[in-house]
């Protein structure tokens, strides 16, 4: 994993590219470019300037922006910009490190104890490898690879296991033990109030979300059309 190589050597050997901020409100320009004449489409809430976007359709985001960027030849052939799996975010998370925290957790991270409020985006210290608010600020949408852990080496596992998302990082509102590198919080449906980054990957990992997604489009159908 990698965020800082260039981009032809993460390519070449498949790792992933991650953004250094979580997405933020002055990315709203996004939105406009990605959205169509006359659509409603509105992805994400947000409460000033470069606070993080707290977005509730990640997916369809992403595919407007896989579609834009595809168009225009901005993405190399085989790569889709996906959210991270939840096993690749903490290694860049850890960016080295191996305790409860990629630095000392004062200086990275908003958190309970030294202040308990959301954050403009990169007001603290990054880690090791220039990722900021890993720790804190506000939770992050990551994808499932790895549904039950084996307890043995797993390498880069790519493959979307579960309609669900963990959340990683923990938010301003937590306390120390759930700002931890390891630390993860239970699965939550697309549409709960978190944050995100985007990272570049092979496009497997967008393709096996996207299948997750439709699947539990449909079931929400069914559901609606066969009431209990």
């Amino acid at each position: 994993l990698s965020s800082s190589s260039a981009a032809s050597d993460v390519y070449k050997r498949q790792l992933m590219e991650i953004t250094p901020y979580e997405i933020a409100y002055e990315n709203q320009k996004w939105i406009k470019e990605l959205s169509n004449a006359g659509d409603d489409w509105q992805p994400s809430i947000t409460i000033g300037p470069n606070y993080p976007m707290i977005d509730g359709d990640t997916h369809e985001f992403l595919r407007r922006l896989n579609d834009r960027e595809r168009a225009v030849g901005r993405l190399p052939v085989g790569y889709a910009y996906s959210l991270p799996p939840e096993t690749h975010w903490e290694y860049a998370c850890r960016a080295g490190t191996t305790g409860p925290y990629a630095g000392e957790i004062d200086d990275i991270a908003w958190y309970k104890d030294n202040d308990g409020k959301l954050h403009e985006v990169a007001t603290k210290a990054p880690n090791a490898w220039g990722l900021y608010d890993m720790h804190g600020n506000m939770g992050e949408e990551t994808l499932v690879t790895v549904d039950e852990y084996p307890g043995t080496p797993i390498i880069d596992p790519l493959e979307v296991q579960s309609r669900y998302f963990v959340e990683r990082g923990g938010e301003y509102h937590s306390d120390e033990l759930k700002v931890r590198s390891a630390y993860r919080n239970t699965y939550f449906m697309e549409g709960e109030t978190f944050g995100f980054r985007i990272a570049l990957l092979p496009d497997q990992v967008f393709n096996g979300w996207a299948r997750r997604v439709m699947m539990n489009e449909l079931e929400r159908k069914l559901v609606s059309e066969n009431p209990p």
